[in-house]
């Protein structure tokens, strides 16, 4: 918020929980910090994995990222 500093660290905590509450935009938002490793050590399954969470719990544009990432790994 305003006024507070960002701590991705603390960020990823929060939104771990909020992921384990059904939060899909929590997972999103979790899944992109596991890809490019803000707050947390780069892990590209555990990205994935968060995402599928999203689109399983009610997040379309996780299941269009998902759609994305398959489509690009089909055509490598």
């Amino acid at each position: 918020g305003w006024g507070v500093s960002f701590s991705p660290d603390k960020a990823a905590k929060l939104y771990g929980k909020a992921c384990k509450s059904s939060d899909a935009g929590a997972c999103r938002k979790l899944s992109r910090m596991y890809r490019v490793g803000r707050g947390v050590k780069p892990d590209m399954a555990r990205a994935q994995a968060l995402l599928q969470r999203a689109c399983v719990v009610g997040s379309p544009t996780a299941c269009d990222e998902l759609k994305q990432n398959e489509t690009k790994s089909v055509a490598q």
